[in-house]
């Protein structure tokens, strides 16, 4: 299909197939300057029009209708656009519909008549003349009855008749226009109702196969696109058609954009845009060959650290001096391991060249080491401790299951290396220096005597950037000039040495260079790799006929393929990974690589991972239906090259996370992509703590004294680590599915991200809005997906549904937890299967949904659950359950247990009843009790005693009782109970939990009683699943008060932590204290009697029960540190007193046993609390030695 055009074939017309009218032609002599470009003018189309743009810019003062100047990759970037249009055209006229012109043209002629329509394109070849014409050696007439490669002039007069037709319509061509302008023509001769009704005629035909549309509907789709970027309508025409296209346009348009961001590399604007990935033919083969992953490598989490910057942070951080990566603390690796990171990428840690360091130094910056990348051999630097140094990090940090990974600069060394004294015949070089002009007359940068190495002196007066430096063989005299590494896309690496990779004995040492890294690191990450790809290092170095302008002095080093094959007939890559596989297994390859050979480098290559820049440029900017495409695109080609990406926020060649996408919102939303798309995620740098400072790679320390955001690491812990930690379900593609989210109007949000993705029975549901707007829209059905090769492509889409693996019987309902913001939320499968899911998204707002379980309602319950919840998300939707079978006691329970209640009893003043009014509100919730159970109480009993008890401790809190008990347990009293005349408010809050503590003992007795259960009615409640917290017995095992017992059991299963937790955040508006005193009163209830039991049990199983409980671990704030689990002091510390309190006033201490028995329940504390002290809180050693 992309031969139906020979490259250069209507050159014959146009020079370089640059459409030009007569005038153009003339005043910039065009012909003359296609001879001075080349012999061949069609491999000169990149000389051609730097002379044009030359010519054109001298007379723009003096042609009036040419306002601004051009640049020359401008008029590559237009002469390919037209190239790509005569392929278009020879599809459709050619292949498609052969004949279709003439039967056009006779069309044309019937209704203008045959004598206008010939007057016509006989006016258009003579004021757009081809060089026969032009020279005239025939008539426009006679050239027209001509024809060349077997194909009639009149068809390729048609051709660039439409072709500029739509020029003259294109806006970003306006500037161009002095050099087609067809104003003369059209006062001659109707040309534009020649073409109008022409196209009219076309319109009628069947549209292309191969585009879906009409003619000048493919011609003008892209300048509809992009109406203003020439560079945007050759971008979206060849990501659109490029499997319509000879590859030698996508290759030559590489060109031309570099050359056209050359161009204007210094002119202070900002990067042009990034493209969709697409994938298409190919120069080389791309047959599909990923390298198989081990069972570690798809769930690697990668930090980034430059080695010296972070030795230095750390100490600061530790406060003494760490030079050596041995000296990283254990605590820091802890804190790594923690936070789910499995990889660290060690930056600048090999010896480095002193000539980088040299240069940087004499350019002003007296403490730059050498550059990271600029390196003098593969041994680990003294500086940092040596080979030894490193084998003492990898081993504990390979403790604590994380794998380093280091640096591998395959296309370059320093200038000063041990290559270059040893081996100089490994490197690019010349005989004679490319340009005349250059000097060498700066310092020598050798630090050998037996070779001298000069940069070019531009490089010393910021006056140029030279593609060379020369080094001189001190024993013979010898000079070579030696490229600097080059990527082409800016200046060269003054401190760089380029490998001459047309070299079998340099492939070789570079590749047994790399299996010695390999040795070192499990991880390697190769800079800059794209460089080594064939394509691109004969681009680079090598260039075709027509292809040079990437690196000045490398077009007279050009050669065609064929030869090119010959000297380097493989990829390189793929030797690499190949050898790496069979020396060197169980090793992690990640490449560094651009230019749109992302899916190249992993599955043809094999490559295990490779960068994805398109995530952090597209996600900043918010370029988010480029990115959503880019993901599209992969999944309709081959889903497995999505999981081999590498994504990342910044990396050590961009700004910091911080400086793209702040600390809010968007930071974490974007967070959120980076740890849940498949693929490797990769922190950089100071990204998670929030500094901002961007390290050099010669920095040796860090020169801002930044502290890390403790809040920015915090919401880290909360939100972005507990997903980390789930890594498995996220890395691989497999079962990856990407969403459309619709809006009501009809219309594809763009700016939302949402997608599914599982392992096993496990799945997980991620959306997030990354715009600054609010949206709202359906989530149905997926985006294609090819589920077979990518050669024979099966595509299918996925329902949601599908997708999560759920379950479309009628009666099932999914339950899922969004993990960010800890809420659960319930849905009926059915109609997620046949509406979708509906969602609401907030600017920067993110949802993580992870499956929890499914259910099937037999009797509507979870039906009637699911209305009354409405969408909304619940702490817990069984717990949300329960509550509604529970009602009738909640309901009255939350109306008696409020915040107003505590400060009523708080207020009394010997009026009357203590609860006054709200007796009536319990008095409901005993008979709710009543009602649920089936059993009956004597509600103005338990009135009466509740009455007698809240008196009591109405007394302790006002100081009215005098205790007889020795001296130290009222010291203990004294030092933790406030003062009577504190402020109301304050001594509720401490007050609070006693208060709760007796009133919930006392209810309870009501269920502790010997009365009647009516049967059917238990057989009832214990349908719905509920577990009645009824105490049969008088007395449970051990001390513990079976009214205790049962007011333990409700708070529990019944869910009355929840209300009473309520109304403790009413009190003072901290929830998270409310929730730990609410806890805090059933652990009471529970274990109040456990300092007691002590006396009389072995103290290890006893203290077991009391420390392990769930329940009070919460409380106690218990968490790992280094390996070893820690208990919070203040927490611990009240809560031992609180049960202390609780445990005095359940005593009426009118006997002398009662006294006894606090004073044990004190000393008992009191030996708890100093053991737990000497341990420094350590919870686990505390429990031993209490034992």
């Amino acid at each position: 299909m992309n031969k139906v055009l020979k490259r250069g074939e209507n050159d014959f017309y146009f020079p370089c197939g640059l459409s030009l009218n007569m005038d153009a032609r003339v005043l910039y002599d065009a012909d003359a300057l296609v001879a001075r470009a080349s012999v061949d003018p069609a491999a000169s189309r990149m000389q051609y029009a730097r002379l044009l743009s030359d010519a054109f810019n001298k007379r723009v003062s003096d042609d009036a209708k040419a306002t601004e100047t051009i640049r020359s990759g401008e008029l590559l970037a237009l002469m390919l656009l037209h190239e790509a249009y005569r392929h278009l055209l020879a599809l459709y006229t050619r292949i498609s519909f052969p004949g279709i012109l003439g039967q056009g043209l006779s069309h044309v002629c019937a209704t203008l008549g045959k004598k206008k329509a010939d007057e016509v394109l006989a006016s258009f070849v003579a004021y757009y003349p081809p060089r026969p014409v032009l020279e005239n050696t025939v008539s426009a007439r006679q050239f027209l009855d001509g024809t060349s490669n077997d194909h009639s002039h009149t068809d390729y007069a048609l051709w660039e008749l439409f072709i500029l037709r739509v020029a003259h319509e294109n806006p970003a061509l306006k500037r161009f226009l002095p050099l087609y302008d067809d104003t003369a023509l059209q006062a001659k001769t109707p040309l534009y109702c020649f073409v109008g009704e022409f196209e009219s005629w076309l319109n009628t035909q069947p549209p292309s196969p191969h585009t879906q549309q009409t003619l000048f509907e493919t011609l003008r789709e892209p300048i509809r696109r992009c109406p203003d970027s020439l560079e945007g309508q050759l971008e979206y025409l060849i990501n659109r058609w490029r499997h319509l296209l000879p590859a030698d346009i996508v290759e030559r348009w590489f060109i031309a954009r570099g050359v056209m961001q050359e161009e204007t590399f210094f002119r202070g604007w900002g990067p042009g845009p990034v493209s969709a990935y697409s994938f298409s033919e190919a120069d080389y083969a791309e047959p599909e060959a990923f390298s198989r992953d081990e069972d570690w490598m798809p769930n690697v989490v990668l930090l980034a650290k430059l080695a010296y910057v972070w030795l230095d942070q750390l100490s600061k951080k530790y406060g003494r001096h760490l030079a050596f990566l041995s000296d990283i603390p254990d605590a820091e690796l802890d804190q790594l391991a923690h936070w789910g990171i499995n990889a660290l990428w060690l930056i600048g840690v090999w010896e480095r060249s002193s000539a980088s360091q040299e240069i940087k130094r004499r350019m002003g910056n007296a403490e730059a080491a050498a550059s990271a990348y600029s390196l003098y051999d593969y041994s680990i630097s003294e500086d940092l401790g040596g080979e030894a140094a490193l084998q003492d990090l990898a081993h504990r940090a390979g403790l604590r299951g994380i794998r380093l990974a280091g640096d591998m600069v395959p296309n370059h060394m320093g200038i000063y290396s041990k290559w270059m004294i040893e081996h100089p015949e490994r490197f690019l070089q010349l005989e004679q220096p490319p340009f005349p002009a250059y000097h060498f007359d700066g310092p020598d940068l050798s630090q050998d005597d037996r070779v001298g190495l000069f940069i070019e002196d531009g490089y010393w007066t910021h006056k140029d950037a030279a593609v060379v430096f020369r080094r001189t063989d001190r024993r013979t005299g010898k000079n070579t000039y030696i490229y600097h590494g080059n990527d082409g896309t800016s200046m060269p690496w003054n401190d760089t040495a380029q490998l001459n990779f047309m070299l079998q004995d340099t492939r070789e040492a570079v590749i047994q260079t790399i299996l010695q890294v390999a040795r070192r690191f499990p991880i390697i990450r190769f800079d800059a790799a794209m460089t080594l790809a064939k394509r691109h290092y004969q681009r680079l170095w090598f260039p075709k006929p027509g292809d040079a302008g990437a690196i000045p002095s490398r077009a007279a080093f050009g050669m065609d393929r064929i030869e090119f094959d010959r000297m380097f007939p493989n990829e390189f890559w793929r030797e690499v990974v190949d050898r790496v596989a069979r020396e060197a297994p169980n090793t992690l390859l990640l490449a560094e690589a651009f230019w749109l050979m992302e899916g190249y480098f992993v599955r043809t290559l094999g490559m295990h991972r490779v960068y994805n820049s398109a995530f952090m440029n597209m996600l900043k900017m918010e370029d988010n239906s480029k990115f959503r495409q880019t993901i599209k695109n992969v999944l309709e080609f081959s889903p497995e090259v999505l999981q081999r990406f590498v994504n990342f926020m910044n990396n050590p060649d961009e700004d910091t996370a911080i400086a793209q996408f702040g600390k809010g919102d968007k930071y974490f939303g974007v967070s959120v992509l980076l740890v849940t798309m498949p693929g490797l995620p990769m922190f950089g740098h100071g990204q998670i703590e929030g500094l901002t400072e961007k390290y050099g790679m010669e920095y040796r320390r860090a020169y801002r004294d930044e502290q890390p955001d403790s809040g920015l690491i915090h919401r880290h812990e909360r939100e972005i680590f507990p997903i980390v930690r789930k890594r498995y379900l996220f890395s691989g593609a497999e079962r990856f599915a990407l969403f459309d989210f619709t809006t009501p109007e009809g219309w594809v949000d763009e700016n939302v991200m949402a997608y599914a993705n599982g392992r096993g029975e496990e799945h997980a549901l991620i959306i997030y809005n990354n715009a600054y707007t609010t949206t709202k829209g359906v989530l149905h059905t997926s985006t294609a997906i090819n589920e077979g090769r990518a050669e024979e492509k099966v595509l299918r889409r996925r329902s949601l549904v599908e997708a999560l693996g759920l379950d479309t019987d009628p009666r099932a309902y999914v339950i899922w937890r969004d993990e960010c913001t800890q809420l659960e939320y319930l849905h009926h499968c059915e109609s997620l299967m046949k509406t979708g899911l509906h969602l609401e998204m907030h600017a920067y707002e993110f949802k993580t949904f992870f499956l929890v379980r499914q259910l099937r309602d037999l009797d509507n319950s979870w039906g009637r659950l699911h209305g009354k919840l409405a969408g909304a998300g619940v702490s817990s939707v069984q717990e949300a359950y329960l509550e509604m079978h529970l009602e009738e006691i909640l309901d009255p329970f939350r109306e008696f247990m409020c915040s107003d209640m505590l400060r009523h009893v708080l207020s009394y003043s010997d009026d009357g009843r203590v609860l006054g009014p709200w007796e009536d509100k319990l008095a409901a919730f005993l008979r709710g009790v009543n009602a649920f159970t089936g059993k009956k109480s004597d509600a103005a009993a338990i009135l009466r005693h509740v009455d007698d008890d809240l008196r009591v401790l109405l007394k302790w809190m006002g100081g009215e009782i005098r205790l007889c008990l020795p001296e130290p347990v009222l010291a203990y009293l004294a030092a933790n109970l406030p003062e009577a005349d504190s402020p109301p408010e304050q001594l509720l809050l401490f007050w609070r939990v006693p208060i709760v503590f007796c009133l919930m003992r006392r209810l309870a007795e009501s269920m502790s009683m010997d009365t009647e259960v009516d049967d059917q009615k238990m057989a009832d409640k214990e349908s719905v699943s509920l577990t009645s917290p009824i105490v049969d017995e008088p007395n449970p095992p051990g001390r513990i008060p079976a009214a205790e017992q049962t007011g333990h059991q409700w708070m529990r299963d019944w869910l009355m932590i929840k209300p009473v937790a309520e109304a403790f955040k009413a009190l003072s508006g901290d929830e998270w204290r409310a929730w730990q005193d609410a806890r805090l009163v059933s652990i009471c209830l529970a274990h109040r009697a456990d300092l007691l039991e002590l006396d009389v049990q072995i103290w290890g199983p006893v203290l077991f029960s009391l420390f392990e409980n769930p329940e009070m671990q919460a409380i106690l704030m218990i968490h790992w540190y280094s390996q070893r689990r820690w208990v919070n002091k203040e927490q611990f510390e009240r809560v031992m007193f609180m049960m202390f309190l609780v445990n005095l006033v359940s005593m009426r201490l009118e006997s002398a046993t009662d006294s006894d028995s606090l004073v044990t329940c004190y000393e008992n504390v009191r030996e708890i609390l100093l053991t737990v002290s000497d341990t420094g809180y350590d919870i686990n050693w505390a429990l031993s030695a209490l034992n």
